[in-house]
């Protein structure tokens, strides 16, 4: 890899990586059939409107970008696109994957040998319908995203992941998953007309900027920098370490905060109008999925 690579060739950097590349594929594919299996029983735009599928392959197509672009073969040299690469699996895909309202789609789309079996999982294992709900617990999804942000940023165990391919690769599951959990409470794609009320998912949002805001200011800020692996490396471009972590931050902010303020935006309007509508908060209930879906999961 050379330390000064054109425009040009920096372009033609994807890695293509099998695993990635299949897995991709095959969700894409899953989701494709699922349609058209909820096309075939009339179920398909009650259930999955257009612009719900059109969310779902930008998704995808964000994960590729994250994963297979130049941003994940230089991320281990430039830490301002290592961080631009965290904001897309955190705070881009996941929200565009749940506007695709997934769980019918993908379960209509896999085989029932895989289908039935999951249902009763669910329905016949206490503890796993208990972590499922634990884990949509607004508490709990908001320490788990938070803490995955700033505990994969210490020093010791961010410059870990440099090293450690596998580790690397941890963490970004960790980033994917921790922000499935986050972003399910502020869009909560679920069946049925049970929702949380719209202030409360207001104040759920908001509360993640802050964290956020001083994460960026740690890494812009300072006049040393923090990941001496990094500050090991020949600079790309000419960019200094210290200057390539200023811009890790700022790439924070520029990138992060406006994701966070559009969220915070549409629910404070969403809460405005329930008040003017008189519409009382519902109640949230425990939905199993799995279970709220074997009716017209039948064939």
């Amino acid at each position: 890899m050379s330390d000064h690579p054109s425009f040009m060739s920096v372009l033609t950097t994807w890695s293509f990586e099998p695993q990635i590349v299949l897995i991709l594929a095959l969700t894409g594919v899953i989701y494709a059939v699922g349609l058209r299996e909820l096309g075939r029983r009339g179920k398909l735009w009650r259930l999955v409107r257009r612009r719900q599928a059109l969310f779902f392959a930008l998704g995808l197509l964000s994960l590729a970008l994250a994963l297979l672009s130049p941003l994940d073969t230089y991320d281990t040299r430039l830490f301002s696109l290592h961080m631009a690469q965290h904001l897309i699996l955190q705070q881009v895909a996941p929200p565009l994957l749940l506007l695709g309202n997934p769980i019918p789609v993908l379960l209509a789309g896999l085989p029932l040998s895989l289908v039935r079996p999951m249902m009763r999982a669910q329905r016949r294992t206490p503890w796993l319908r208990g972590l499922t709900h634990l884990l949509r617990r607004p508490a709990v999804a908001w320490t788990v995203y938070v803490g995955s942000v700033l505990g994969w940023h210490i020093p010791a165990l961010y410059q870990a992941t440099l090293i450690h391919p596998g580790l690397h690769l941890l963490e970004h599951l960790c980033f994917i998953a921790s922000g499935v959990l986050f972003w399910w409470v502020v869009i909560e794609p679920q069946p049925g007309p049970v929702r949380r009320d719209p202030g409360l998912r207001l104040v759920f949002a908001a509360t993640t900027m802050l964290p956020m805001v001083l994460l960026g200011g740690v890494f812009a800020l300072p006049a040393t920098v923090l990941y001496p692996t990094l500050a090991g490396h020949a600079p790309l471009w000419g960019l200094a370490p210290i200057d390539d972590q200023r811009l890790g931050g700022i790439v924070m902010w520029l990138l992060g905060m406006p994701i966070d303020i559009v969220t915070a935006s549409i629910l404070f309007f969403a809460m405005m109008k329930d008040d003017a509508t008189g519409g009382a908060p519902r109640p949230v209930r425990p939905i199993d999925e799995l279970s709220d879906f074997s009716l017209f999961l039948r064939r």
